[in-house]
């Protein structure tokens, strides 16, 4: 039994490189279980499919599947819609999903395909996380509350409650973290530019031009601060841009003269931190927000005492090693992170809104801008969790105390996808949504038609050029983020 509990004890707490065999195998079965918990999770929040797509936005999510599943059957590319939401011209609206797995709707319904849409997501998502553990050699606690705090935390949980089909997402941002942060400390390869931008273009496929809104932002913060990093982040960004011109041309035919009004985020640095610690139902956060931007925009739930980790691991750990060498790729990531943060609160962007920068105009909710600084910062938590205790011997109280902190954490985060879940956010949310069925109406629209051509040749060709980035021999060698030699 003692031999068991030192395996299961050494496979939690001690990096990969110091396990053996037994230990590994253990560390295995834990990544699995942890899988199949995430598994259920979704499977619970989405209410095992006995949902109705007739609340807030899940009534537009509703329309978007049903008008791709009409296409599917009737053999027709779905150019026009009626009756239409948002826009007639169907293609041009970016928050529609167009991802490879909308072909599903072939064979399965809306409430089918969401399932198996969120898992094949979530799946993606945990491989991403799996590449970062494996890049920072995290231990299995480490990864257990990067994976708990990444999947539950109440930005995702939220805006999936109210209907925010594509933030489905989310589940790719851990390749961008990856991508990001590899280029700031090693230094960005011939192949860095195309798999940023084909990791950008798989999320705009979900419909989640915001995610992408923020990620380009991000890079130019980033770029504008680390004179290494330019080179890269622009060709990388050009790149993104060619490749989402599918979706950007008729966008911007259909919406360039659309009056978006400014909605807002976080009133202060105390509704942020509220935010994050605050465990509110939805009918709760309806009834509380009369005339303010909805709380599904503000959510950050994480609870308190994860709150109080990724303070404590995620910033003050790295401003005491500000001057090790161990800290310069989170130095060079800090200034972007901060800016974000920043911009997230109401006051600083509804005065910037009013210059001419078009980054920020195209979005509406600043609240928005937090989560890629929080999941930043999620990382940094980790890595330096590992660090602390690969300094450290633990005792069995200390071990206990660790164990005890984890599983408060985990109940914290539970808490709110229980309150949250399909199936309880809908009782705090007017059913505006009868049964919705459309027709495909398709009709002459030469410069709708011409924003698509053009947006698709220029796709294709910027696919061709970024499998040839990828797939060519590496020649030279890249320069790192304080411009040596990689190793």
């Amino acid at each position: 039994m003692s031999t068991v509990r030192k395996s299961f004890s050494e496979a939690f707490l001690n990096p990969s490189d110091q396990l053996g065999f037994r230990s590994q195998r253990v560390r295995s079965l834990w990544f699995l279980a942890l899988y199949f918990f995430g598994v259920v999770h979704w499977l619970f929040f989405l209410d095992f499919g006995r949902f109705e797509f007739d609340y807030h936005d899940w009534g537009l999510a509703a329309h978007y599947l049903v008008g791709i599943r009409e296409g599917l059957l009737t053999g027709q590319l779905p150019l026009h819609l009626n009756p239409w939401l948002i826009t007639e011209r169907f293609l041009a609206n970016p928050e529609l999903p167009l991802s490879p797995q909308v072909l599903l709707l072939y064979v399965i319904d809306l409430r089918q395909f969401l399932l198996v849409n969120t898992l094949i997501l979530y799946t993606a998502g945990f491989a991403g996380l799996v590449l970062l553990a494996r890049r920072f050699n995290l231990s299995a606690f480490s990864f257990t509350l990067l994976f708990l705090i990444f999947n539950l935390n109440g930005h995702i949980t939220a805006h999936l409650a109210a209907g925010h089909m594509m933030w489905l997402a989310y589940f790719l941002t851990p390749f961008l973290l990856y991508l990001i942060f590899d280029a700031v400390d090693r230094g960005a390869d011939r192949r860095w530019p195309a798999l940023v931008a084909l990791v950008m273009f798989a999320i705009l496929l979900q419909g989640a031009f915001h995610f992408v809104l923020w990620s380009i932002l991000l890079i130019i913060v980033i770029a504008i601060t680390q004179k290494s990093f330019r080179r890269p982040a622009i060709h990388a960004l050009l790149l993104t841009a060619a490749l989402g011109a599918i979706r950007y041309l008729p966008a911007l035919i259909e919406f360039r003269n659309r009056d978006w009004s400014f909605v807002g985020g976080f009133r202060s640095a105390n509704e942020l931190l509220q935010a994050m610690i605050t465990l509110k139902s939805p009918v709760e956060a309806v009834e509380t927000r009369l005339h303010l931007p909805e709380y599904w925009e503000i959510d950050h739930h994480v609870g308190l005492l994860a709150l109080g980790f990724l303070v404590v691991f995620g910033v003050v750990y790295w401003i005491r090693k500000a001057n090790d060498e161990s800290a310069r790729p989170i130095r060079a990531l800090a200034p972007a992170i901060l800016i974000l943060t920043v911009l997230a609160l109401d006051p600083i962007l509804r005065v910037l809104m009013t210059l001419p920068i078009p980054l920020l105009f195209a979005e509406r909710v600043t609240s928005r801008f937090f989560i890629l600084p929080l999941l930043f910062v999620l990382l940094f938590a980790v890595i330096a969790l590992d660090r602390w205790l690969r300094d450290r011997h633990l005792g069995p109280g200390k071990k206990m105390l660790l164990s005890f902190g984890l599983l408060i954490i985990a109940l914290d985060l539970w808490q709110h996808s229980r309150l949250w879940r399909l199936g309880e956010a809908r009782h705090a949310f007017e059913i505006i949504y009868p049964t919705l069925k459309v027709a495909i109406n398709n009709y002459a629209d030469p410069a709708y038609f011409a924003a698509l051509a053009a947006g698709a040749a220029i796709t294709v060709v910027a696919l061709i050029y970024s499998a040839w980035l990828i797939l060519r021999r590496s020649e030279g060698t890249p320069v790192s983020a304080e411009g040596g030699a990689r190793d």
